[in-house]
Protein backbone atom coordinates (compact mmCIF):
# COMPACT_ATOMS: atom_id res chain seq x y z
CA UNK A 1 0.00 0.00 0.00
CA UNK A 2 2.73 2.29 0.85
CA UNK A 3 4.85 1.50 -2.15
CA UNK A 4 1.73 2.25 -4.47
CA UNK A 5 1.35 5.69 -2.87
CA UNK A 6 5.17 6.37 -3.77
CA UNK A 7 4.70 5.44 -7.35
CA UNK A 8 1.80 7.34 -7.74
CA UNK A 9 3.87 10.28 -6.40
CA UNK A 10 5.83 10.05 -8.98
CA UNK A 11 3.35 10.89 -11.43
CA UNK A 12 2.56 14.07 -10.08
CA UNK A 13 2.67 17.11 -10.98
CA UNK A 14 3.94 18.35 -7.96
CA UNK A 15 6.78 15.65 -7.30
CA UNK A 16 8.03 16.79 -11.64
CA UNK A 17 8.26 20.47 -10.23
CA UNK A 18 10.15 19.92 -7.24
CA UNK A 19 12.35 17.24 -9.37
CA UNK A 20 13.13 19.98 -11.67
CA UNK A 21 13.11 23.54 -8.87
CA UNK A 22 15.99 20.72 -7.18
CA UNK A 23 18.18 19.68 -10.12
CA UNK A 24 18.07 23.34 -11.90
CA UNK A 25 19.20 24.20 -8.20
CA UNK A 26 21.74 22.22 -7.24
CA UNK A 27 22.95 22.86 -11.33
CA UNK A 28 23.72 26.50 -11.10
CA UNK A 29 24.50 26.21 -7.31
CA UNK A 30 27.75 23.97 -8.63
CA UNK A 31 28.25 26.27 -11.52
CA UNK A 32 28.54 28.96 -8.97
CA UNK A 33 31.26 26.70 -6.96
CA UNK A 34 33.06 25.47 -9.37
CA UNK A 35 33.41 29.30 -10.56
CA UNK A 36 34.54 29.98 -6.45
CA UNK A 37 36.74 27.89 -6.61
CA UNK A 38 38.69 28.52 -9.50
CA UNK A 39 39.32 31.92 -8.45
CA UNK A 40 40.22 31.15 -5.12
CA UNK A 41 42.59 28.96 -6.79
CA UNK A 42 43.64 31.36 -9.88
CA UNK A 43 44.11 34.22 -7.02
CA UNK A 44 45.95 32.16 -4.38
CA UNK A 45 48.35 31.20 -7.24
CA UNK A 46 48.54 34.75 -8.13
CA UNK A 47 49.76 35.98 -5.29
CA UNK A 48 52.19 32.82 -4.28
CA UNK A 49 53.79 33.43 -7.92
CA UNK A 50 54.11 37.53 -6.72
CA UNK A 51 55.70 36.67 -3.62
CA UNK A 52 58.18 34.31 -5.52
CA UNK A 53 58.43 37.31 -7.47
CA UNK A 54 59.42 39.65 -5.39
CA UNK A 55 61.67 37.68 -3.55
CA UNK A 56 63.60 36.99 -6.80
CA UNK A 57 63.69 41.25 -7.32
CA UNK A 58 65.45 41.31 -3.86
CA UNK A 59 67.86 38.44 -4.34
CA UNK A 60 68.63 40.10 -8.40
CA UNK A 61 69.04 43.30 -6.15
CA UNK A 62 71.52 42.05 -3.96
CA UNK A 63 73.41 40.30 -6.25
CA UNK A 64 74.15 43.42 -8.53
CA UNK A 65 75.10 45.49 -5.58
CA UNK A 66 77.04 43.07 -3.48
CA UNK A 67 77.69 39.55 -5.12
CA UNK A 68 77.50 36.66 -5.01
CA UNK A 69 78.22 36.05 -1.44
CA UNK A 70 75.97 38.10 0.00
CA UNK A 71 73.75 36.52 -2.07
CA UNK A 72 73.99 33.11 -1.10
CA UNK A 73 73.83 34.18 2.88
CA UNK A 74 70.18 36.38 2.33
CA UNK A 75 68.87 33.84 0.25
CA UNK A 76 69.59 31.21 3.17
CA UNK A 77 68.63 33.89 5.86
CA UNK A 78 65.45 34.20 3.84
CA UNK A 79 64.94 29.93 3.70
CA UNK A 80 65.36 29.85 7.41
CA UNK A 81 63.38 32.86 8.29
CA UNK A 82 60.22 31.19 5.96
CA UNK A 83 60.96 27.85 7.44
CA UNK A 84 62.82 24.69 6.16
CA UNK A 85 59.55 23.47 5.25
CA UNK A 86 58.09 26.74 3.68
CA UNK A 87 60.08 27.61 1.55
CA UNK A 88 63.48 26.53 -0.29
CA UNK A 89 66.08 27.90 -2.82
CA UNK A 90 69.05 26.16 -5.07
CA UNK A 91 71.80 28.78 -6.78
CA UNK A 92 73.05 26.76 -9.87
CA UNK A 93 74.78 27.50 -12.78
CA UNK A 94 72.99 27.04 -16.44
CA UNK A 95 75.01 23.84 -16.57
CA UNK A 96 73.10 22.32 -13.95
CA UNK A 97 75.66 22.60 -10.92
CA UNK A 98 74.43 23.74 -8.07
CA UNK A 99 76.77 25.77 -5.82
CA UNK A 100 74.03 27.04 -3.19
CA UNK A 101 70.85 25.40 -1.61
CA UNK A 102 69.13 25.56 1.52
CA UNK A 103 68.49 22.76 3.44
CA UNK A 104 66.78 20.48 0.87
CA UNK A 105 65.81 17.38 3.25
CA UNK A 106 61.95 18.64 2.81
CA UNK A 107 62.32 19.02 -0.50
CA UNK A 108 64.05 16.28 -1.84
CA UNK A 109 61.78 15.57 -4.69
CA UNK A 110 62.36 18.36 -6.27
CA UNK A 111 65.12 18.50 -8.39
CA UNK A 112 66.13 21.12 -11.32
CA UNK A 113 63.69 20.66 -14.06
CA UNK A 114 65.62 21.09 -17.30
CA UNK A 115 62.70 22.14 -19.51
CA UNK A 116 61.90 24.41 -17.19
CA UNK A 117 65.35 25.94 -17.38
CA UNK A 118 65.72 26.03 -21.19
CA UNK A 119 62.06 27.51 -21.61
CA UNK A 120 63.75 30.22 -19.11
CA UNK A 121 67.47 30.54 -21.11
CA UNK A 122 65.27 30.40 -24.30
CA UNK A 123 62.77 33.31 -23.47
CA UNK A 124 64.45 34.58 -20.73
CA UNK A 125 60.98 35.00 -18.78
CA UNK A 126 60.68 33.65 -15.60
CA UNK A 127 59.19 30.34 -15.14
CA UNK A 128 56.59 28.85 -12.90
CA UNK A 129 55.68 25.37 -12.23
CA UNK A 130 53.66 23.36 -9.59
CA UNK A 131 55.22 20.36 -8.58
CA UNK A 132 54.22 17.26 -5.86
CA UNK A 133 55.51 16.98 -2.54
CA UNK A 134 56.80 13.07 -1.75
CA UNK A 135 54.76 11.60 0.56
CA UNK A 136 52.08 14.52 0.80
CA UNK A 137 48.86 15.23 -1.50
CA UNK A 138 50.07 19.03 -1.42
CA UNK A 139 51.99 20.73 -3.79
CA UNK A 140 54.95 23.40 -3.86
CA UNK A 141 54.96 26.68 -6.61
CA UNK A 142 58.46 26.57 -7.47
CA UNK A 143 60.07 29.93 -9.95
CA UNK A 144 62.69 29.42 -12.39
CA UNK A 145 64.60 32.58 -13.07
CA UNK A 146 68.16 34.40 -13.63
CA UNK A 147 70.15 36.24 -11.41
CA UNK A 148 72.59 38.24 -13.66
CA UNK A 149 74.03 36.25 -16.60
CA UNK A 150 75.43 33.31 -15.37
CA UNK A 151 73.13 32.47 -12.14
CA UNK A 152 69.99 30.67 -12.09
CA UNK A 153 68.27 30.19 -9.14
CA UNK A 154 65.10 27.89 -8.04
CA UNK A 155 63.01 29.07 -5.28
CA UNK A 156 59.75 26.92 -4.51
CA UNK A 157 57.10 27.79 -1.90
CA UNK A 158 55.23 24.96 0.12
CA UNK A 159 51.31 25.28 -0.90
CA UNK A 160 49.69 23.24 1.96
CA UNK A 161 48.33 26.09 3.93
CA UNK A 162 46.57 27.31 0.54
CA UNK A 163 45.20 23.91 -0.61
CA UNK A 164 44.06 22.89 2.91
CA UNK A 165 41.95 26.42 2.45
CA UNK A 166 41.02 25.05 -0.44
CA UNK A 167 39.85 22.13 1.25
CA UNK A 168 37.93 23.37 4.11
CA UNK A 169 36.27 25.36 1.36
CA UNK A 170 35.37 22.36 -0.62
CA UNK A 171 34.12 20.14 2.58
CA UNK A 172 31.81 23.08 4.00
CA UNK A 173 30.31 24.04 0.83
CA UNK A 174 29.19 20.24 0.01
CA UNK A 175 27.68 20.44 3.91
CA UNK A 176 26.00 23.57 2.92
CA UNK A 177 24.69 22.29 -0.69
CA UNK A 178 22.99 19.36 1.40
CA UNK A 179 21.33 21.54 3.48
CA UNK A 180 20.45 23.61 1.16
CA UNK A 181 18.79 20.94 -1.42
CA UNK A 182 16.98 19.23 1.33
CA UNK A 183 15.37 23.16 2.30
CA UNK A 184 15.05 23.22 -1.84
CA UNK A 185 12.91 19.75 -1.92
CA UNK A 186 10.75 21.07 0.64
CA UNK A 187 10.65 24.79 -0.34
CA UNK A 188 9.58 23.09 -3.73
CA UNK A 189 7.26 20.52 -2.55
Amino acid sequence: MFFDKINKLRYTLAFRLTLWYAVLFILSAGIVFILFYMLIGAAIEQRTDEDLLQRRSTFSSIYALQGVDMLQRTAAFQALAAGEKKLFYRLFYPSGVVFSSSNMRHWKSIGIDYAAVEALLEKGNDIFVTHPLANSKYHARVIYARIGSEIMLQMGYNMEDEERLLQVFKKWFLVIMSLLLALAVAGGW
